[in-house]
């Protein structure tokens, strides 16, 4: 799966989403940064990209849960492949989560932000240790490009496509 990342980045509509989230990251968040640079490339930016996101930046407003850039993929592929009403299904949606999930964990080792940077954003000393010993570089400017890029290639792709690699079949749950 984590080849899977390096593959579809050699794609130059793909590379650039994720580099418009790394770019969009040096003002933005995280989660900012990657729900804007695919509601771009998909032509879906509004008023409101990135204004949703921001509560999902630093761990779910620093409390070191799900990372920003992955749940600004989540938001991405929703906002893309999301149901209109009840009826709809949810496994375009769920699939692509699922596939997006299993790649980041498997390249990264998590999809947490307290366990992918070591910083605890509640505190000065993670703060500090974010800016000043390079986590922000080193961790979380790839993590938003491979996350922007990942979920701009799953809205684009077919469901056999992503089931089949991703191994993402889901169930019916009754």
């Amino acid at each position: 799966m984590s080849s899977l990342i390096k593959t579809i980045r050699e794609d130059r509509e793909i590379a650039a989403c994720g580099n418009a989230a790394a770019e969009h990251f040096s003002g933005l968040y995280c989660a900012e940064g990657v729900l804007l640079a695919v509601a771009e490339a998909a032509g879906l930016a509004t008023d409101l990209v990135p204004r949703i996101a921001t509560g999902f930046c630093s761990g779910l407003s620093r409390c070191g849960g799900l990372c920003g850039a992955v749940a600004g993929g989540v938001m991405a592929i929703s906002m893309v492949h999301g149901r209109d009403c009840a009826e709809d299904s949810v496994q375009p949606t769920y699939a692509r989560v699922t596939a997006l999930r299993k790649a980041i964990a498997e390249k990264w080792g998590s999809i947490d932000c307290l366990a992918l940077t070591g910083c605890n954003f509640n505190t000065p000393e993670g703060q500090h240790r974010f800016r000043q010993e390079g986590v922000r570089n080193n961790v979380c400017l790839e993590l938003t490009r491979d996350c922007a890029s990942l979920a701009l290639w799953l809205v684009r792709n077919e469901l056999d496509a992503i089931s089949a690699l991703a191994d993402t079949q889901c169930e019916l749950i009754s």
